[in-house]
């Protein structure tokens, strides 16, 4: 049986006491792609569960593609969080950068900071602008972010398998 969203009757300093939790709704993301933001990526997927069912999937919306899109789905997302009730949502991106990342390019070490930085060098929100772009230098600055290794190498974020990079961002 699915308990997101139940009701737990809990013992608190010898009395019972009802909790219920937080949100009324839950997303899921799992992303994986490196295209524009207009290209439909198969590793794109979104889940939705509310407190009355299991998580299910969500198709992308009707039109040129049979997947998700970036874009599409953050178009899908202002709508969706506009809607009543609080709502959580968890994106499995594969994205991280270390502390070290911020120490090198002198970054404040806050939120709005590093999307200001990154997106200056990485704009990958912006139409028909694919990773491969960037790291190519055609656009934007990515490659000034790219680094070198100890030998002098030159460094690309690499992704899970087989050469695939984890060069990506939200849009």
């Amino acid at each position: 049986m699915w308990q997101l969203g139940y009701r737990k009757t809990v013992m608190a300093a010898g009395r019972e006491r009802t909790t219920r939790h937080l949100f009324t709704s839950y997303l899921g993301i799992d992303y994986s792609g490196a295209q524009t933001a207009e290209s439909g990526l198969r590793g794109l997927r979104v889940f939705v569960a509310d407190t009355k069912r299991e998580p299910v999937e969500v198709d992308p919306p009707p039109g040129r593609s049979l997947y998700w899109t970036r874009r599409g789905l953050a178009n899908w997302l202002v709508e969706r969080l506009a809607g009543d009730g609080p709502t959580i949502v968890g994106i499995d991106h594969g994205l991280s950068f270390p502390w070290q990342y911020f120490e090198t390019h002198h970054l404040e070490p806050d939120w709005p900071a590093f999307l200001a930085d990154f997106r200056r060098h990485w704009p990958t929100d912006d139409q028909n602008v694919s990773v491969d772009l960037i790291r190519r230098g055609q656009i934007g600055a990515g490659r000034d972010r790219a680094g070198v290794d100890r030998h002098g190498v030159a460094l690309r974020c690499q992704g899970l398998d087989h050469g695939q990079h984890a060069a990506k961002l939200f849009i």
